[in-house]
């Protein structure tokens, strides 16, 4: 097995703190052909992250790092400038600035160790992909302004994810969000686009309501009080005075001899005259015209990812567990939180209703991956979560809600029967995992639930409650 280095991407320049690393002075050809395959065979080496030299210019930055998330072998691997990047969507598609090769490691080593727990293979596609790419860097997939999109706006990171050129990304994000992967988590602009081509590059115009040329004018009127009289302001100069050309009184304080009421519009076509025009939008793209009414409102919107996402790429699991009850290792956390909540309503409702809770966790997920490596390590979780499920009755509920965090509910489960659970769940690590692996590396927690002492309280917030209490 090749060992992993962090590639530093010099751009020609001196490499300063990074000169153990693997030199490499740039990832684009002249043509803009990506190199990066070439350079890492050539290298003997496999990258653990890259790291970018500022010297280059923005849109050569924003080039490389859009050529390495579009690669499908390194896409998910950290990408650490030494300077913020000017570029909007560069400083979305990269993971921070570093100031040293050790720094650099450091960084590499959080993000790829979270990368290792998700199901081996499941990135080969796009879908998982991105939602990974999210997950590992704890953030949220977020819009940049681009004056040549046809929606004024686009998705970096979705993007680069996107292999299919002819895949709409805004329609993939929508279908995302549709399976309960993504879920908006603040509204950022509202456009609107043609209705026939769905462009948002619209040209508006006014436009006369009787002939509908777009050669107006607007004018401002004038009202004199001692005849009522109502004219355009240019009819009562006179002389460089305003006076009335009906009465012929000269008006010399506004709001005493006259005022000025609304403006109106003059057609230099038909020679109507109208108050309000009608606006006309013309698509800059198709040509079509369209009243604004017709128009098509976009949501522009910041996307989060969602617990579903996380069993999505913990498991494989992408649909609710509604559809595939029964059939999985674990129900979702969605799922679970429910039973959660119908099970401390009937112990609310019923005295004689008590259950428990169970939870546990590997605390020492890095290690047991740093050790044995990915693929061996999630087969040890795995088959100890399986272990566990043959201990439980068809009544009991099990999810996991995290790399290495597991809750189990068992109904009409007392104190005599939680702390015996809990002594069975312990006995199951023994022979489990390497020697290597220290007891401590598994925590479990009990609670007893009888509905008394948490009153009102629904599921989600017990379950952060006991994870702050027990320290997870």
């Amino acid at each position: 097995m090749q060992s992993r280095k962090i590639f530093f991407v010099s751009f020609g320049n001196d490499p300063g703190p990074f000169a153990a690393s693997v030199q490499v002075p740039s990832l684009l050809a002249e043509n803009g052909r990506s190199l990066v395959q070439d350079v890492i065979a050539k290298a003997g080496a496999e990258p653990a992250g890259f790291v970018l030299s500022p010297h280059c210019s923005a849109d050569t930055l924003r080039r490389t790092v859009e050529c390495l998330r579009r690669n499908a072998k390194v896409r998910l691997l950290p990408v650490l400038t030494l300077k913020k990047p000017e570029d909007a969507a560069a400083g979305l598609l990269t993971d921070g600035t570093v100031s040293d090769a050790r720094e650099a490691a450091e960084r590499c080593d959080d993000i790829n160790s979270t990368l290792e727990t998700f199901l081996p293979g499941c990135t080969d596609y796009d879908d998982p992909a991105l939602l990974a790419y999210l997950i590992s860097r704890r953030r949220s997939l977020k819009p940049v302004r681009s004056p040549n999109a046809p929606l004024y706006y686009e998705y970096p990171a979705a993007q680069c994810f996107c292999r299919n050129p002819e895949k709409s990304v805004f329609g993939w994000l929508h279908r995302l969000e549709k399976d309960g992967l993504l879920r908006e988590s603040s509204l950022v602009d509202r456009v609107y686009s043609c209705p026939f081509c769905g462009s948002a590059h619209l040209s508006y115009v006014d436009k006369c309501v009787n002939c509908e040329s777009f050669d107006i004018e607007k004018k401002e009127l004038l009202h004199c009080f001692t005849c009522g009289y109502v004219g355009v302001k240019d009819d009562f100069f006179q002389d460089g005075s305003l006076v009335c050309p009906h009465c012929r009184t000269r008006l010399r304080h506004i709001g005493t001899d006259y005022d000025r009421p609304l403006d109106k519009y003059i057609c230099n076509n038909c020679g109507s005259s109208f108050t309000d025009p009608d606006v006309i939008a013309t698509c800059m793209n198709c040509g079509e015209k369209s009243a604004p009414d017709r128009l098509y409102a976009k949501r522009i919107v910041a996307y989060s990812v969602t617990d579903r996402a996380l069993q999505y790429v913990l498991e494989g699991h992408r649909r609710s567990i509604y559809e595939k009850f029964g059939q999985s290792l674990y129900i979702n956390r969605e799922y679970f939180l429910y039973q959660y909540d119908w099970m401390l309503a009937m112990a609310r409702q019923y005295p004689d209703f008590v259950f428990s809770i169970i939870g546990y966790r590997f605390s020492d997920m890095r290690g047991l991956v740093r050790r044995h490596g990915k693929t061996e390590a999630y087969a040890l979780i795995r088959a100890f979560a399986e272990r566990v499920k043959g201990l439980l009755r068809p009544t009991d509920v099990f999810t996991r809600t995290g790399q290495g965090t597991f809750w189990i509910l068992l109904p009409y489960t007392d104190a005599a029967g939680l702390s015996s659970a809990l002594e069975k769940l312990r006995a199951l690590k023994s022979g489990a995992f390497p020697d290597d692996w220290t007891a401590q590396s598994l925590k479990t927690v009990g609670h007893v639930e009888d509905g008394k002492p948490v009153g009102e309280t629904g599921a989600d917030i017990l379950l952060s409650r006991y994870a702050e209490e027990f320290g997870w």
